[in-house]
């Protein structure tokens, strides 16, 4: 059986947190991002190992198919770092490391998952967005 190539697109997603961030938050903005990331073609990009990160959790998605992803810690919670582009990914690492390329979907199921407070996307950069754990968001009233 051929692997078929994997055609993710970003831009729906860009256009979305660009929108999120033109209306600060306000409207609908975060959940057309969530459903883009749960519903669209987006993919992002995630350290894997390396010695920025706080911790590596392991998803089993299969029998034979183990993933360790890096979890980096935010004032005492842990997130998976994620870009939309490996350019940015490697910028704030500052050096190459080792990545994967991930359907946004499934990373958000990882997250689930592995218990991680939440994703934070495109870290330090101008169009950075974070999604929380439900018990997070429903805390912090958003």
């Amino acid at each position: 059986m051929e692997d078929k190539p994997l055609n993710f697109d970003n831009s729906k997603l860009l256009l979305l947190i660009e929108d999120w961030l033109n209306a600060n938050g306000k409207g609908n903005t975060y959940e057309n991002v969530l459903m883009e990331i749960l519903n669209g073609n987006s993919c992002l990009f995630v350290q894997t190992h390396g010695e920025q990160v706080t911790e590596t959790r392991t998803y089993v998605a299969g029998e034979n198919e183990k993933l360790k992803l890096g979890v980096y810690e935010i004032q005492g919670k842990k997130y998976f770092g994620a870009f939309t582009d490996l350019d940015l990914l490697e910028k704030w690492l500052k050096v190459r490391g080792s990545y994967a390329q991930l359907s946004s979907k499934v990373l958000l199921e990882m997250a689930e998952e592995t218990k991680v407070d939440g994703i934070i996307i495109n870290s330090s950069y101008r169009n950075m967005f974070a999604i929380l754990r439900k018990s997070d968001v429903s805390k912090n009233g958003l």
